[in-house]
């Protein structure tokens, strides 16, 4: 995966584009740069097909991807009984390399496919299970001794290009429909491959749609009174609600939404009401990783929608945001298409009886964090599924895309910094206000 990368010498401006691969080693693209004069071109390698294939095979063999990386961890179960502990490989499906007996917790799992490695101490059983941990598997690695992915997984090629950007006489100014007006379908073309957006004046631009939004707390107030917003899924979710509760609601002291529940259950049901406005952010089922994760009270996204279409509030006061990567990358592809399609399905339910809800899904980050088992060339085969699988709900439902940003600012973490989390908050109102 080659990007090209655009910097304004004289200017914070920057612009990014993916190349053109020719099959015969030779690679170009073609950008329009919105400002003047001197430029530095750089070419990253996002993704090198030599990891991606071997995170897929290590898929095929382990049922995760995790045995490729230099240090393998990932979910677990902790087992407890008495003097007795034991820590084994869970995953969505029954497949476990050196047990011949594994725990099935899909009923557990709010009907979704979960299992664990049986624990080996015989005084263990399936029933002593304690929480879902993150934790290291080195017993499966010296005994299967795995092939590693290629470490950095992410890097500049040397070569640098100064140009000369000529005075602004393309079309990256022409009259754009505001983004809260545009035709939700719009949101989902050439989401693949493909950056929308350029970062100038300290603000990222769309391509497709423009915003006047000021990212300011009493703007988001006043569009956002009597609403209930609701962000369902990983971190950078949370991310997104953590905004609301701790910036515009102003509550204090901060809130970080990383805990479970009282009496160790797995979500915190809290909702957070200021101004007139109310926001909760729920979990995805598992897997979810976290050092530890309580498996009393699980519920899937899919359920609590069904409990918000039949509750009292009106659909012209709910917004939704949903976020599905970061916890299933490591997992086979068919993981997160299953998850996806019953999302589909949830919202059309949903939106039979509630038809004037806001609903948003966020698609993946961009990244390069080598500790993790994230590949940017599956994340492109996300957003391929997610436009695939909510084809029907093009009309109906708005796409975010996160992955032009942060190719742009070219983020390292999952989690994007304060300045461009702000950025894809005010591209997120821009559709809302």
């Amino acid at each position: 995966m080659m990007i090209v990368l655009a910097q304004q010498i004289k200017g914070d401006g920057k612009l990014a584009s993916h190349m053109h691969d020719h099959d015969n080693g030779t690679y170009s693209v073609r950008i329009r740069i919105p400002w003047a004069g001197t430029t530095v071109i750089r070419v990253k390698n996002a993704a090198k097909i030599e990891n991606t294939c071997l995170r897929l095979r290590t898929m095929d063999t382990y049922g995760t991807s995790v045995f490729s990386m230099k240090n393998v961890w990932g979910i677990g179960g902790k087992f407890l009984y008495k003097n007795e502990t034991d820590f084994t490989v869970c995953l969505p499906s029954e497949m476990m390399v050196n047990h011949t007996r594994v725990c099935n917790y899909t009923s557990i799992n709010d009907g979704l496919p979960w299992f664990c490695a049986h624990p080996r101490p015989k005084e263990l059983s399936c029933e002593h299970i304690q929480s879902f941990n993150a934790g290291s598997f080195d017993g499966v690695v010296k005994a299967n001794n795995p092939l590693k992915v290629y470490v950095p997984s992410v890097e500049h090629i040397n070569a640098v290009a100064n140009i000369e950007a000529p005075a602004n006489t393309h079309d990256l100014y022409i009259e754009k429909p505001l983004c809260k007006q545009m035709q939700k379908g719009l949101t989902w073309e050439n989401i693949t491959n493909n950056i929308n957006g350029f970062w100038m004046n300290n603000t990222w631009s769309l391509l497709n749609c423009k915003s006047y939004i000021e990212h300011q707390n009493n703007t988001y107030r006043s569009c956002l009174k009597g609403k209930y917003m609701y962000f369902f899924g990983d971190s950078t979710a949370r991310q997104y609600a953590e905004f609301f509760v701790n910036v515009v609601l102003e509550t204090r002291p901060g809130i970080n939404l990383r805990r479970f529940g009282e009496n160790n259950t797995y979500h915190w049901r809290k909702t957070f009401s200021s101004f007139d406005i109310n926001v909760t952010y729920l979990k995805h089922a598992m897997p979810f990783t976290n050092p530890v994760v309580p498996f009393r009270g699980i519920t899937s996204v899919y359920s609590e929608l069904q409990i918000l279409s039949k509750s009292s509030i009106t659909g012209d006061k709910l917004i939704f945001v949903f976020a599905f990567h970061a916890h299933f990358q490591s997992f086979p592809i068919s993981v997160f298409r299953d998850r996806t399609r019953r999302l589909v399905s949830s919202i059309k339910e949903f939106l039979t009886l509630k038809p004037k809800a806001l609903f948003f899904v966020k698609g993946p980050n961009y990244c390069f964090d080598d500790t993790h088992w994230f590949d940017n060339t599956l994340t492109l085969v996300y957003i391929e599924i997610l436009q695939q699988e909510f084809e029907s709900l093009h009309d109906r439902v708005v796409y975010l895309d996160t992955w032009s940003l942060n190719v742009i600012h070219e983020t390292r973490n999952i989690h994007p910094g304060p300045v461009t989390l702000q950025n894809q908050i005010r591209h997120f109102m821009a559709y809302v206000c």
